[in-house]
């Protein structure tokens, strides 16, 4: 099995942030499906969170002002894995205050 290595450059007032995601091919099925609900499941580790972040981020590229929930069956899990995962897949130019962006950890809320 290979990666499908995708590149987005974002422009941020005069800086280029480049952003690159590498799909397996079970990724590269949840991000094309055009079903409106969509079942991502499976045992540890196929890259459930990865797949399920860089979707929510792509989408707010894609649509400036769109809202993304990232939901978790409790806070705990959400902070260990989705949480986590979501500052690994945007960059961090994305919500600092500096470009435009906010990060209200306490609240868990990302805008940009």
């Amino acid at each position: 099995m290979e990666q499908e290595w995708v590149e987005t450059k974002i422009e941020l007032e005069g800086k280029t942030v480049v952003h690159r995601y590498g799909m397996w091919p079970k990724q590269k099925q949840f991000h094309s499906t055009r079903k409106r609900y969509v079942l991502f499941g499976g045992a540890r580790g196929p890259g459930k969170s990865h797949a399920l972040n860089q979707h929510g981020f792509r989408a707010m590229l894609r649509w400036p002002g769109i809202l993304v929930l990232l939901a978790r069956r409790d806070l705990k899990d959400l902070k260990e894995t989705t949480l986590r995962e979501w500052r690994n897949v945007v960059p961090p130019e994305m919500y600092d205050p500096k470009y435009g962006g906010q990060w209200h950890q306490g609240d868990s809320y990302f805008r940009f």
